[in-house]
């Protein structure tokens, strides 16, 4: 079985960070020193939105604690008033 570790893309090819160099399109609904969300260009469902660190890594595990600590914040911000994500 591969793990996500054996086929995680370095920095220099990996898709978050060429779109975080501005190298690949993106619409940003968040960004700061250190994490970036954007709507995901393939969504699975309405309002699919990616959240990134930076800088690169290349699984969770290898995120800095203090970032993955802040990771939910802007997500409580983001999702107010948007009906999709409420409960009818």
């Amino acid at each position: 079985m591969r793990l996500l570790e054996d086929i995680a893309a370095s920095e220099e090819t990996c898709v978050y960070c060429q779109i975080l160099a501005d190298e690949l399109p993106s619409s940003y609904e968040y960004r700061d020193e250190h994490l970036a969300v954007f709507m995901d260009l393939y969504p699975v469902a309405p309002g699919h939105m990616l959240i990134v660190p930076i800088p690169h890594a290349a699984s969770l595990t290898e995120v800095d604690g203090e970032v993955s600590s802040l990771m939910i914040v802007p997500l409580k911000e983001l999702f107010k008033g948007q009906s999709l994500f409420k409960i009818k």
